[in-house]
């Protein structure tokens, strides 16, 4: 029994070693061709929605959020990138208003409550995963947090997951982008 739980733990960080140094090779690759701000702006122009100017600038969190507008919808829904490790929820009041329908998204996965231990165990998966063959996304350890007016449906028709998909094809941002000033009501312009 004594061996038995030995070669388990043996196992367990053998595992745990192989997932790190694999993510870490696996670094310089996402680093060098992947971001997730092009991916999530190149996925809202393929589905044919107009982007919406972000009113919060840099160093500020809350600048890394991309608006964007549905027509069925009043007011712009809003993706914002974060990386697995933060605590999204103290700037959600800043962002939007609580009748805001909210989700977190991380690869194929999606909770109505952000669920870190979830996504981290998403990741290790992938990583894990990806030791035996080329994975199908990308690494990375940046969630999405997508909200969107209450009285909008659910704009399942996007594949968020596409974000992180290796096999994705960017479109060119210039021939599709349409910016405009107005952010619509619901949408807090203040500074996180």
């Amino acid at each position: 029994m004594a061996l038995l739980l030995r070669s388990f733990f043996l196992l367990t960080v053998l595992a745990s070693l192989f997932v790190r140094l694999h993510g870490l090779r696996n670094r310089d690759e996402i680093v060098a061709t992947f971001d997730v701000d092009t991916a999530i702006r190149d996925i809202i122009l393929d589905h044919g929605f107009p982007l919406r100017e972000n009113p919060v600038k840099p160093p500020k969190v809350l600048s890394r959020a991309i608006y964007f507008q549905r027509p069925e919808c009043s007011r712009p829904s809003l993706v914002m990138p974060y990386a697995l490790s933060s605590e999204v929820l103290l700037y959600l009041d800043q962002a939007i208003e609580p009748s805001f329908e909210r989700r977190f998204i991380y690869l194929d996965k999606s909770w109505e409550a952000q669920n870190r231990f979830a996504m981290y165990f998403e990741w290790s998966k992938n990583v894990f995963l990806g030791g035996f063959g080329k994975p199908r996304y990308f690494a990375e350890r940046t969630a999405l947090l997508v909200a969107e007016p209450s009285d909008c449906n659910r704009s399942d028709a996007i594949d968020w997951q596409l974000v992180w998909n290796r096999e994705r094809k960017p479109v060119a941002l210039g021939a599709k982008r349409a910016d405009f000033g107005d952010q619509g009501p619901g949408l807090a312009m203040g500074s996180s």
